[in-house]
């Protein structure tokens, strides 16, 4: 077992689902505005209005305990509403990234056996498709999540309550379904759970508290555990969100020009797109000056990408190695780049709180010190996605 002097343990909270949470903030620092979409700047209060309005349709729409909804939606707070009007509803959110091929949509759609999509108006035509292919006769009900201004056009939308819903769920609840490529390259669904989530959430505060005036932003698809973390984070620390529109993130000198207008303070990325960002001629150390945190996660990182980093940004910021998978709520353990010295390889670090990893041979028997082992192990909570069994 990977053993660590620093290691320590949270208390789990049994009783508190991220919704939980958000309400709890909505309630004390409602007038803090929270959630920056291009032209619109949510407060905890619009946001957690919109989204009570989401969670008390989708009741009205469907009688599973555990819906499971599906979001084909743009990166904008009608997104984040939505997600957080899921779990206010006691369900499920599961990703459809309108840019996936159709047969993985199609694939993905039918093993998490949805009950309602949200999405938008935009992007029906190619949902009727997949929903026709995907269900046969049991088709889920779908939502428009449209908005005029920062309010909905669905009339029943519009017309729903905004009062906190009756509170549903638990530690244990789950929370979303990601789908992993798998290694037959056929998708497998994962449930993240509330209790793991914020698991990962609480370590991070706790090791690596926000300060005043920091800033997040969303930046990665729905489909990728990252954007928990990005989403949740920042939004149960009473944290700024700033949404970064993929055209954006696509265009690296202008999502540099976009992280230093908004005063970004912490960024997860991909270390191939870490790369691209510190080899544009941009006077970096400048720009993103207000950078304090880069989390690298989601591909190995190599040593030479360190040392670029810390003579670009490492004045000011701290690059840190995340690594895990989607089965132990995305992330493991964690590696301070500062301490990488004359490294060859750069390690994944140490477990985080309340997880434990074992390095596993092929037998998923542990290894001893100078030994192959095939896997490395991570103790966390998840789901399998199974069959319901409906009555």
């Amino acid at each position: 077992m990977l053993t660590a002097p620093e290691a320590f343990e949270l208390a789990v909270e049994t009783d508190v689902c991220l919704h939980l949470r958000f309400e709890r903030l909505a309630a004390t620092a409602g007038s803090t505005n929270i959630l920056f979409d291009r032209q619109y700047i949510l407060s905890y209060t619009d946001l957690n209005q919109l989204a009570n309005q989401v969670a008390h349709t989708l009741r009205e729409r469907t009688q599973a305990n555990e819906p499971r909804v599906g979001i084909c939606l743009d990166r904008s707070f009608a997104m984040i509403a939505g997600l957080l009007g899921v779990l206010k509803a006691g369900g499920v959110y599961v990703p459809l990234d309108p840019a996936y091929p159709p047969e993985r949509l199609r694939l993905m759609a039918k093993l998490a056996e949805l009950d309602v999509i949200l999405t938008q108006k935009a992007f029906l035509a190619s949902l009727d498709q997949l929903l026709g292919l995907a269900h046969g006769s049991r088709r889920p009900q779908v939502i428009l999540l449209d908005t005029i201004d920062k309010t909905w056009v669905d009339d029943a939308l519009r017309q729903a309550t905004t009062v906190n819903p009756t509170a549903r769920g638990a530690a244990e609840s789950a929370a979303y379904i990601v789908f992993t490529s798998g290694s037959t390259g056929t998708p497998k669904g994962v449930i993240g759970l509330h209790g793991a989530t914020l698991n990962r959430c609480r370590w991070m505060w706790e090791v690596y508290p926000f300060e005043d005036g920091e800033r997040c932003c969303q930046k990665t698809t729905l489909s990728f555990v990252d954007s928990v973390w990005e989403i949740f984070g920042p939004l149960l620390a009473g944290v700024p969100l700033v949404l970064i529109p993929q055209e954006t993130v696509i265009d690296p000198a202008r999502f540099v020009q976009t992280l230093a207008r908004e005063r970004v303070s912490r960024l997860v990325l991909v270390p191939s797109l870490l790369r691209v960002l510190l080899e544009l001629d941009l006077p970096l150390a400048e720009d993103l000056s207000q950078l304090r945190y880069c989390i690298s996660s989601g591909e190995a990182l190599q040593p030479d990408l360190v040392r670029l980093f810390h003579q670009r940004l490492g004045q000011h910021c701290t690059l840190l190695n995340i690594y895990g998978s989607s089965e132990v709520a995305a992330d493991a353990t964690c590696f301070d780049t500062r301490k990488l010295g004359d490294l060859s390889t750069v390690p994944i670090g140490q477990a985080i709180a309340n997880v434990r990893t074992y390095i596993l041979d092929t037998g998923l028997k542990p290894v001893g010190p100078a030994r192959w082992a095939s896997c490395m192990w991570a103790v966390g909570r998840w789901r399998a996605v199974t069959t319901r069994v409906r009555h």
